[in-house]
C-alpha cells in the first residue's frame, strides 16, 4: 500500500481559507433558513448539521497541521478570527 503525499503548509493555508469562506458562507445561510423555519424544521436541523461538520473538518485538519508542520504551526490557518486579525 502507498503512503499518501500529506498537504503542503501552503495548501493547509488554502484549505484553511477555504473552510472559513465556506463556514461563513453556511453560517449566513443558516440564519436566513432558520428565520424562515422552525427550529424543528429538516432545512434548519440540516444546515446546523452541515456547519457542524465543516467545524468538525477544521478541528481535524488543525490537528493535522499541527503533526505535520509543527515548526509553522498557527491556529489561524484553521481559525483565522477577523479581518483585523488577518491584516
Amino acid at each position: 500500500m502507498t503512503k499518501k503525499t500529506r498537504l503542503t503548509y501552503e495548501e493547509h493555508l488554502e484549505m484553511g481559507r477555504e473552510l472559513y469562506r465556506l463556514r461563513n458562507e453556511l453560517m449566513e445561510l443558516g440564519i436566513r433558513i432558520r428565520n424562515a423555519y422552525p427550529k424543528a424544521d429538516r432545512a434548519v436541523k440540516k444546515i446546523q448539521t452541515t456547519q457542524d461538520a465543516i467545524d468538525q473538518t477544521r478541528a481535524v485538519m488543525d490537528s493535522h497541521l499541527a503533526k505535520e508542520h509543527p515548526e509553522r504551526f498557527d491556529t489561524k490557518v484553521y481559525y483565522p478570527g477577523s479581518a483585523d486579525d488577518r491584516a
